[in-house]
């Protein structure tokens, strides 16, 4: 009765903390769009006259573009302002423009949630089966040894993009709801993308548009890619019934500098945006000091962040890991 009881006091601690100020995200999305016009701004400046400097600009503004590429996610979860309309829209511009398919993305996501720690369908489970390795060929088991090291620095966006593409494609069938998600990012990709690349040729600023797309591509894909092997890599518990421990135990939690908490938008408390995802990006850290406060019998060690993403990533091309999915 008593852990009933603690189980009932964290979830209305927790339900208070999902309440989302539209404040918050609007002027996050504002801040972010100026310093993304700023950079691009200078970076066609900076082609016309000295490459060096264009480069030098780009990195920042491959950085401040990954930012805004990780708040589609929160959109999906209606977390970033809470305003349907802004939520719904804000991201499809954003994503459009490196062709990646943002509704179908949250169709998938939304499954991975549901799925994770309990259903070895989950899309978005970076972690091979032990099953799955040892049916494998030669190159496949291959890059599976390899998976961080590959998909971080060789596939990169590319591997990224493809991968929601693929994703969808085989999930269609079964959800039709990810059938309509991507007919309608191809919708919008082909209204987008050649608009940007018009007036990059109408300003004479093909090549310098170009050269900024390769670069956002290969660091900006690379970092989504890192996170989203740090958020789930080699963790899988299906232990018990118990959904809140299972969110909680299939995710990892990293401790942060300001850098990674700025580009992943506070996603590095990852087990508590499992357990509750209607909680906004800005109380997540809050909200992970919660659940030990609440709940005894739980083991609030194993979700503590212990770990850098150097860390987990030096680990991950250390030690690569796979789930045995012969005990559940």
């Amino acid at each position: 009765m008593k852990a009933l009881d603690n189980r009932q006091k964290l979830a209305k601690a927790l339900a208070k903390m999902s309440e989302v100020s539209p404040t918050q995200g609007l002027l996050h999305a504002f801040i972010h769009t100026v310093m993304f016009v700023g950079l691009v701004s200078a970076i066609f400046v900076f082609w016309k006259r000295d490459a060096r400097l264009a480069v030098m600009a780009t990195i920042p503004f491959v950085f401040v573009y990954t930012a805004i590429l990780v708040t589609a996610h929160d959109c999906m979860h209606r977390t970033y302002t809470g305003l349907k309309w802004f939520d719904d829209y804000w991201p499809v511009y954003w994503t459009a423009m490196m062709y990646w398919p943002h509704r179908t993305y949250s169709e998938i996501h939304k499954l991975h949630h549901g799925m994770l720690g309990r259903d070895f369908d989950d899309p978005e489970r970076p972690t091979f089966l032990r099953s799955e390795y040892e049916s494998a060929g030669w190159m496949k088991r291959w890059y599976i040894r390899h998976q961080w090291l590959i998909n971080i620095f060789i596939l990169g966006g590319i591997g990224f993009i493809c991968k929601h593409w693929l994703l969808g494609r085989r999930l269609a069938d079964k959800y039709p709801q990810v059938r309509t998600a991507m007919r309608r990012d191809a919708v919008a990709i082909l209204l987008i993308v050649p608009l940007n690349v018009g007036l990059a040729i109408y300003f004479d600023h093909f090549w310098g548009f170009f050269s900024s797309f390769v670069m956002a591509e290969r660091i900006g894909g690379g970092l989504l890619q890192l996170r989203g092997l740090v958020e789930h890599y080699g963790l899988w518990d299906a232990k018990g019934a118990d959904v809140v421990r299972r969110q909680a135990m299939s995710a990892r939690n990293v401790r942060a500098g300001w850098f990674f908490r700025w580009i992943f938008n506070d996603l590095c408390f990852h087990s508590i945006h499992h357990v509750y995802p209607s909680i906004p990006w800005y109380k997540l850290g809050e909200a992970h000091l919660t659940i030990p406060s609440f709940w005894e019998d739980f083991n609030p060690k194993a979700i503590e962040p212990r770990d850098s993403y150097g860390k987990v990533f030096a680990d991950g091309v250390r030690s690569w890991r796979l789930i045995d999915d012969r005990v559940t």
